[in-house]
Formats: C-alpha cells, sequence, structure tokens
C-alpha cells in the first residue's frame, strides 16, 4: 500500500490543482471586494456627515420658522389690540357726532330756514320797492312836463 494507485494520484492532482485555481481566483476577488467595501464605506460616511448638516440646517430652519411665527403672532396681536383701540374711538366718535348732531342740527337748520325767510322778505321787499320806483317815475315825469 506504499503507492497509491494512478487515478487516485490523478485525483489528488486535479484536486489541488481545483484548490489552487480558486485560491488563484478567490484572493483577487477578496482584494476587490474588500475596496469595494471601503469606497461604499466612505460613500456611507460622505452620506452620513451630509445627513447631519442637513438634519443641523434642517433644525435650524424649524427654530426659525417658530421664531418667525412667534412674532408674527405678537404682531398679530399687537394688530388686534389697535384695531379694537379703534373701533372703540370710532363707537366714541360716533356717539359724540350724534349728540353733537341733535343739539346743533335743529338750530342750524332753524337758522337756514330763518336765513331763508329773510332772504325771501328782503327779495319781496325789494322788488316791491323797485316796482313802486318804477311806475313812480312815469308819473314824475308827466309832473315835470
Amino acid at each position: 500500500m506504499g503507492e497509491l494507485s494512478i487515478p487516485l494520484q490523478v485525483a489528488m492532482f486535479l484536486a489541488c490543482a481545483a484548490i489552487f485555481v480558486l485560491a488563484v481566483c478567490l484572493i483577487p476577488l477578496a482584494f476587490q471586494m474588500r475596496r469595494h467595501s471601503e469606497r461604499l464605506l466612505r460613500h456611507i460616511e460622505e452620506l452620513k456627515t451630509n445627513t447631519e448638516l442637513l438634519a443641523h440646517d434642517s433644525r435650524e430652519l424649524v427654530r426659525n420658522l417658530n421664531d418667525l411665527s412667534r412674532r408674527a403672532h405678537r404682531e398679530m396681536d399687537d394688530i388686534d389690540q389697535m384695531v379694537r383701540t379703534v373701533r372703540h374711538w370710532t363707537e366714541r366718535a360716533d356717539r359724540l357726532v350724534n349728540e353733537v348732531g341733535s343739539v346743533v342740527e335743529p338750530q342750524v337748520l332753524s337758522l337756514v330756514h330763518n336765513a331763508h325767510l329773510l332772504q325771501t322778505g328782503v327779495t319781496g321787499f325789494l322788488r316791491t320797492f323797485m316796482h313802486s320806483k318804477e311806475n313812480n317815475e312815469p308819473e314824475r315825469r308827466k309832473n315835470d312836463e
């Protein structure tokens, strides 16, 4: 049994050759996979950094929007207060105008009415006076002749 049979030697040789070919193919594939894994890891780290920056910027944007919203609410509250104040003063001014109008309007209307009556009276007097003067002039001419 010292010697191996030829088919067994051939099988052993083929097995060794197969292991050698497998090792020759697997080692470069392993190195290539390692390079791809490292590159993938670098891209993932860059993506993580960019994502962290994006998250930080997003938080800052949300904080700024919240500040802006709070300021806008304060401004709206101030405007609402101003509108209430203006409405209050407008109502007071309307009441004052109505009260003054109720006191002054009848007197002004009476004054206008009296002025109109006076104008009508003066106009009638002047017409009568002018008309009688015109009628007297022909009589004077007759007397003067």
